[in-house]
């Protein structure tokens, strides 16, 4: 995730020199997405840079929540340590329009999910299975009203509020096979963790984002 943030920050920096105003967003916010929220803790930190009206990019990163106890076997339990890994990242491309602080936004918002699972035996901690990554990307439109609290463009604390609407064809219907091993208990799991991202993986996500920040110029 730290890697993903960094990156972020070089390329924003770099390219708005030469193309916008440099109306800079950071900010933290809640994410609710109706039958999406297992994913999720449900905060999110964002950065965007835009001119005062006109085009304008930004970017997002959702806490997640790693699963431990999506199967619950005592026995096994106390012979391997399981987890469903979970990252998410957004980005989001848009048009700003102003009217004084009053800012609309609309634009297209791209999420990318990665699923990893994690299966160790506990004696020796080492990872002894072979391992694939399911990725589930969404997209779709969205729209966000934001403002300042005393007024000003910039230098100052900004609130959003932003509504999306996300569809995916990532989602197989037949069952996924991310652990490779003949293990009952392993291949169980890998079940309950196949199960879990298309439980909570609609194939349309509509949402909610509220967001608190400061918004300043470069």
């Amino acid at each position: 995730m730290m890697k993903f943030v960094t990156l972020l920050i070089v390329l924003l920096t770099v390219f708005s020199h030469t193309v916008f105003a440099e109306i800079w967003d950071f900010g933290t916010g809640i994410i609710l997405m109706p039958g999406r929220m297992n994913n999720y803790l449900p905060l999110q930190i964002e950065i965007g840079v835009s001119d005062l009206k006109g085009y304008g990019f930004a970017a997002a990163v959702q806490a997640a929540s790693n699963n431990n106890d999506l199967l619950n076997d005592k026995d096994n339990d106390d012979k391997y340590y399981t987890k469903l890994q979970i990252s998410s990242q957004s980005l989001f491309l848009f048009y700003r329009f102003e009217k004084f602080v009053h800012r609309l936004d609309t634009g297209f918002m791209y999420n990318r999910n990665q699923y990893i699972p994690k299966i160790t035996y506990k004696d020796d901690k080492e990872e002894n299975f072979q391992i694939s990554s399911i990725i589930v990307l969404y997209t779709g439109p969205y729209v966000q009203y934001s403002n300042t609290v005393t007024g000003y463009e910039t230098g100052d604390i900004y609130y959003g509020l932003r509504l999306f609407a996300l569809t995916t064809s990532d989602v197989d219907s037949t069952s996924y096979n991310m652990i490779n091993d003949d293990d009952a208990y392993v291949q169980e799991q890998n079940k309950k963790y196949g199960d879990f991202i298309k439980s909570n993986s609609p194939k349309s996500s509509i949402g909610l984002n509220l967001t608190v920040g400061w918004r300043f110029s470069g």
